[in-house]
């Protein structure tokens, strides 16, 4: 049984909040770096997660535990730095990137994809196969997924495997994705 204690969340197992409906403006990552250490974040991402946030401390009837993750180091510190500024009296929040938080679980997972640019075959790291297995695999109850799912759907890339991710929420009536 995955018991969240939210109601609007009693039949769901995941969630995607999709971003591809959003102007490129505003859904594209930013690049901070350089080669070989370049990183990204994504800002109406960590807006997003943010309003999650907020929402799940007022819906929740519990003490929740839940880990904000993503696979990129300035997207983790962006995320970290907002979550430092609100106050929740419901969430126990622990932000991470996907490599740190192997071998844990929490009730709720936060998981912030960050990719999305005017490049289809450029998606780094979302490419791995294991640290998607890391980052789906984490939740007790509930899994939320932020991005763009449409620059992710694309078989095209070798290796890619969100087209199986997404076809997957879109068959299955424990999942959802909403443009948001």
């Amino acid at each position: 049984k995955r018991l969240t204690g939210i109601p609007e969340y009693s039949d769901i197992a995941i969630e995607w909040l999709s971003t591809s409906a959003r102007p490129s403006k505003e859904k594209f990552e930013k690049r901070q770096g350089v080669e070989p250490r370049q990183t990204y974040r994504n800002d109406l991402e960590v807006m997003i997660i943010k309003e999650k946030l907020a929402y799940l401390d007022r819906a929740i009837n519990k003490t929740a535990k839940v880990a904000v993750i993503t696979a990129y180091s300035a997207q983790k510190y962006a995320l970290a730095n907002m979550i430092k500024q609100q106050r929740y009296q419901n969430l126990h929040i622990e932000v991470d990137t996907v490599d740190a938080f192997q071998g844990r679980q929490k009730e709720i997972i936060i998981y912030s994809t960050v990719r999305s640019s005017e490049n289809p075959y450029k998606i780094g790291f979302l490419k791995s196969e294991a640290r998607l297995n890391v980052a789906f695999s984490r939740a007790q109850s509930l899994l939320i997924i932020v991005g763009d799912h449409k620059f992710l759907n694309n078989s095209k890339i070798s290796q890619n495997k969100f087209p199986e991710i997404i076809n997957y929420i879109m068959e299955n009536d424990s999942c959802r994705i909403l443009e948001i």
